[in-house]
């Protein structure tokens, strides 16, 4: 994106600037993602500004943001083969509160910008994502982590899930800005994304922003339908499939 074009835009940013008080101001490079059929995936950058008096006792200011799609809860399965040598779906675990896609990216190791209960707070960081708020037994909490936990690789080999604690990366004292790549297999969804600034382990402040991605084109409407009404796209879908059906006789009939 051209130099012009991001200071415009971050012009914009005053809207998303905090009450008195706090220091951070942010904005995108755009709001609006539109998935078609030759989507190969894209790139969005955010970008932000500390304002107001750096407290010279403290230690370096830390910015994270993060990307998040709707949270929902995601059943687990482990295949397990059967005795007959058959593998099926054994044991289930339903993930809370995971979602659909997530990017955090950090100006350091998350480790060292504060503590787990902070990021377990904010909802940062991949080792905090699913957790419930309780566990019953200890044999519970080893249970869920593991299937959790394969749960965050398989989306992270897909990536929608990221975790990127050099991605944020400071112009200046004060600017700072990182790139936030969007997949092919991005779910479509209105996204949150969230700015935090630390300092000395403290969130001083932070601003949100929202991002929608949606299907255009046919694969849109079609998705429009079958969530507007689904009896009618039902029926086009029994439609359809019986005339591919029916062609495909035809063709083998011909042949």
């Amino acid at each position: 994106m051209r130099l012009s074009t991001l200071i415009i835009t971050f012009a914009l940013a005053a809207s998303l600037t905090p009450a008195a008080g706090q220091r951070l101001a942010a904005d995108l490079s755009e709001r609006h993602i539109s998935l078609s059929s030759n989507f190969t995936g894209t790139e969005i950058i955010v970008f932000g500004s500390i304002e107001g008096e750096l407290d010279p006792e403290r230690l370096s200011p830390h910015v994270v943001v993060t990307v998040s799609g709707a949270p929902s809860d995601v059943t687990v399965r482990r295949k397990e083969r059967h005795a007959s040598g058959i593998w099926i779906n054994g044991t289930s675990v339903i993930i809370e509160d995971i979602p659909s896609f997530y990017y955090v990216a950090s100006s350091a190791p998350l480790i060292d910008i504060t503590s787990s209960s902070l990021r377990d707070e904010f909802h940062i960081g991949t080792d905090v994502l699913g957790l419930p708020d309780i566990f019953e037994s200890t044999v519970e909490i080893a249970v869920y982590e593991t299937f959790r936990q394969q749960l965050i690789n398989i989306r992270a080999a897909g990536g929608t899930v990221v975790q990127n604690e050099s991605g944020v990366v400071f112009r200046s004292d004060r600017l700072f800005r990182a790139r936030i790549p969007m997949p092919p297999t991005v779910p479509e969804g209105t996204y949150t994304v969230s700015f935090y600034l630390f300092e000395d382990g403290i969130n001083v402040a932070a601003v949100s922003a929202p991002l929608t991605i949606e299907k255009v084109g046919i694969e849109g409407q079609l998705t429009a339908l079958a969530h507007e009404q689904p009896f009618l796209y039902g029926i086009l879908a029994l439609i359809m499939a019986f005339g591919v059906g029916w062609g495909s006789t035809l063709m083998f009939r011909q042949n």
